[in-house]
Formats: C-alpha cells, structure tokens, sequence
C-alpha cells in the first residue's frame, strides 16, 4: 500500500493527535508553534488538516511531548503531562499544574540533546546549592 500527503485516515489522524496532545498538555498553539519555528498559521492548518508537518516537525512535536512519532498515526493517548494517570506530587502542585512558562521550559528541555540536557541539570544543582 502506497501512503501520501492525501490519505485521509493519516491526515485525521495526524490533525487530531497533534491538537489532543497540545490541549492535554496545556499549550496555547502560539506556544507550540514558537518552539517548533514556524508560524502560528502553518501549525493551525496541521490541526485543521489543511496542510500536514514534515517528519523533521513531527519529531520536533514528538519531543515536546516525550512521545514516539508513531503516537501521532493513532488514537492511543497514554501519558502526557497532563493526565490524572501521571500526575504526581513535585513541590506543592501537581505536573498537571504547571504554568504556561513551566510548559514552554520542560517542552524546550525535551528537545535538548542528552549533553546539552545533563548541562542544564548540572546548572539546577548548582543554583539550587
């Protein structure tokens, strides 16, 4: 079977997984779109599924949400920050309580390399001393 751009089943699928995991997560569209580099437009048209991201802009989206590319071909939407199923206790409020600039930072820290993420833990620690 040959898939392209103008499968509808890809496309629903796509639309609505990157839109459910954005709501479920909190972020505001403009936030999204500002991590990933593109403009507010071109990430609206994915949701509508007026136009579709490239695989380079689905890891990116991936990342964000610390979930595999595939989790965008299908309806299973397992833990995301803000499910009740992972929602534990950090400090005096929940990971589903964070505030749009906690979002922003921990989707940013997804998409670090490992290096560049040990270097931002290391700094914490040495704030946080």
């Amino acid at each position: 079977m040959i898939i392209n751009s103008d499968d509808i089943y890809i496309k629903n699928s796509v639309k609505e997984s990157i839109k459910k995991f954005r709501e479920d997560n909190g972020f505001k569209q403009e936030q999204i779109s500002s991590i990933i580099g593109v403009d507010r437009s071109t990430y609206s048209k994915w949701e509508s599924g007026a136009t579709m991201p490239n695989i380079v802009q689905l890891a990116k989206l991936a990342a964000i949400y610390s979930v595999e590319i595939g989790k965008f071909f299908e309806f299973d939407f397992s833990l995301n920050v803000a499910s009740p199923d992972y929602d534990d206790v950090y400090g005096d409020s929940y990971l589903s309580e964070l505030n749009d600039e906690e979002r922003v930072f921990l989707a940013c820290y997804r998409m670090l390399n490992r290096s560049d993420k040990e270097k931002v833990m290391n700094y914490i620690k040495t704030v946080r001393e």
